[in-house]
């Protein structure tokens, strides 16, 4: 292998993407624009007692949205570009939900009066909520409740309760027709439905009202509190005594650059190699 061979090689180096990632369920972007949305609807957004909602609210390709400005602590986007792309963002984020692999059943049975660690949980069916559930774990644990071709049943004055350090933005609902909040339930997590969703008097949700996983979907209000909340607060990303990435930037180290350049000697030392050995050939030759 010549030098022009190891010049050839260093360029494709250089110019080499990273390798794409896919966001998977609990990072930042998994849900993509959708994530900033409080409520999502393919059809209608109606309400029967006025509601409070903190977080964005979308409607696409539905024109009927009752909600008023007032009500909300967001950006109301009714079938405009980012409504478009939140649904787009939605249903990609539904489709992950529902292929992920379960590693628990838990049945048509009841949910309430257990503590669930961090997992997918695939009801095969429905999914069914009469008293308290617990979700227990770290900030970065992730729970998935999959009602795989069926609805969920939240039913009056029913919990979801969080212990240790587990955040609402890492609780997802993929829910295969509809689901139903009822009267003064307290509900956490982000639904993802493929029809409708109906919270009823008084039922509060930390978490998302997501029900146009399939184009179509309608969210019904009566007197709830909807908040989306805040991103999920993730540890430094860096080993213990590494850096992170805000840091290297901060001291002027270019992560990429540096890993290119160490490519670039390890290919010189490569180089300088083959000409040795090629030196020495002339010599024996002489």
């Amino acid at each position: 292998m010549g030098l022009t061979t190891v010049s050839a090689i260093a360029a494709l180096v250089i110019s080499a993407p990273l390798a794409a990632h896919a966001a998977d369920p609990g990072e930042d972007d998994f849900l993509g624009t959708a994530g900033t949305y409080a409520i999502i609807a393919g059809d209608t957004i109606t309400e029967t007692n006025s509601s409070v909602v903190t977080g964005d609210v979308g409607l696409n390709p539905g024109t009927v949205q009752q909600l008023l400005p007032s009500q909300v602590s967001g950006v109301i986007h009714v079938n405009d570009p980012a409504s478009a792309t939140a649904d787009a963002d939605l249903n990609t984020a539904y489709v992950a939900l529902a292929n992920a692999l379960a590693t628990s059943t838990v049945g048509t049975t009841n949910l309430a009066g257990a503590t669930y660690g961090p997992g997918v949980y695939s009801s095969g069916s429905t999914l069914l909520l009469d008293g308290t559930m617990t979700l227990t774990g770290g900030a970065d644990d992730v729970f998935i409740f999959q009602a795989s071709t069926a609805e969920l049943t939240v039913l009056a004055d029913s919990v979801v309760l969080l212990e240790g350090e587990v955040q609402a933005c890492n609780v997802y609902w993929q829910v295969g027709s509809s689901a139903t909040l009822g009267t003064n339930s307290q509900f956490v997590g982000s639904i993802l439905a493929a029809t409708s969703i109906a919270a009823q008097n008084g039922a509060e949700v930390t978490g998302q009202l997501l029900a146009a996983a399939t184009n179509a979907g309608e969210v019904t209000l009566d007197g709830n509190v909807i908040n989306a909340g805040s991103p999920c607060v993730r540890p430094a990303d860096a080993p213990p005594g590494g850096s992170t990435d805000d840091e290297l930037a901060e001291t002027g180290v270019d992560t990429v650059g540096a890993l290119s350049a160490a490519a670039l000697l390890a290919l010189a030392g490569i180089g300088a190699v083959v000409f040795s050995h090629r030196r020495r050939g002339v010599l024996a030759q002489g």
